[in-house]
């Protein structure tokens, strides 16, 4: 039987990303609930980004990069459990550039792979993955969960080898789970990946960063298997308007190939995670309010 984080005393989590957008809301959110942190960060000054808990109590900070093996073992050394939050992916504008998904390819494919590896030679006891619904076959009208079926293209494929590589990982004394995030959408970005492609009329999941971050702590008591996080699903038109003034872009023109995972209609329910582990979004449905400033835990809370 695995016996979940939550329920033990002094755990200890290596958080890889942890000054991204997610990250930075996921350390003070572990923090707040009594874990302690190892945060990983790629260069030294990032450290500076990485914020304290609302006690003060800060994270211990180590530098690392995922495609980089060796460091990963300074990381999650004598940790409890592994969550990577480690992305890459390029801003809206540059989406359909050739190789500009290159790197975060790599960190889906070699980076968890090297994780992975050095997870099981450090014995932690659970590995918790960020990953994305946009992994499943278009949806339709219909509600996409966790058993829908995933569409696996050549744009998709790091997604799928990174959640198995992270799932082989699970057994009797260790646990395995993933997130599959909805689009991330706010602290500040303007143009989240996904707008003006597709239909107008096909369902969009998004999620908040905040979310996405309390998701992190709750998925330290969820038992092994692959979950979906989001807020309320709604129509792609509805955020595109909010976003652009009006819904379509130039860019729907560009949905095969690299673009067309996020050209899916996914009409996501997030209710087996919330019946599983108690999370629920703060920010239930999608607003043009979550493109302004940064809401950190804290203010929230």
């Amino acid at each position: 039987m695995i016996v979940s984080l939550s329920e033990t005393e002094s755990m200890q989590v290596a958080l890889i990303g942890a000054s991204g957008r997610i990250g930075r809301r996921a350390v003070p959110a572990l923090l707040d609930a009594s874990y302690d942190v190892v945060a990983g960060v790629r260069r030294p000054h990032e450290a500076a980004r990485v914020p304290t808990g609302s006690d003060g109590r800060a994270a211990r900070t180590v530098v690392c990069d995922v495609l980089d093996p060796d460091s990963l073992l300074d990381l999650v050394h004598g940790c409890d459990a592994v969550v990577d939050l480690a992305s890459h992916e390029p801003d809206h504008w540059q989406i359909a550039v050739p190789g500009s998904w290159r790197r975060q390819d790599q960190l889906l494919t070699r980076g968890v792979e090297n994780l992975v590896a050095a997870a099981y030679l450090a014995d932690v006891r659970r590995v918790v993955l960020q990953s994305s619904s946009v992994l499943y076959a278009d949806g339709g009208e219909g509600w996409v969960r966790e058993g829908h079926p995933v569409d696996v293209t050549s744009a998709t494929e790091p997604l799928a080898v990174a959640e198995s590589q992270v799932l082989d990982l699970a057994g009797p004394t260790r646990a395995a789970v993933v997130l599959r995030l909805g689009h991330v959408v706010g602290g500040g970005e303007t143009h989240p990946v996904g707008l003006g492609i597709g239909s107008p009329e096909s369902w969009m999941h998004l999620v908040h960063p905040d979310d996405a971050a309390e998701a992190v702590v709750a998925a330290l008591r969820a038992p092994t298997g692959t979950y979906n996080v989001g807020a309320e699903p709604l129509r792609r038109s509805e955020v595109e308007t909010g976003v652009l003034g009006r819904p379509g872009l130039l860019t729907r023109r560009l949905g095969a190939g690299r673009l067309e995972p996020h050209a899916r209609s996914l009409r996501v329910s997030s209710d087996h995670f919330t019946a599983t582990t108690g999370w629920a979004p703060w920010h239930q449905r999608w607003s043009p309010e979550w493109l302004g400033a940064w809401e950190s835990h804290q203010a929230r809370s």
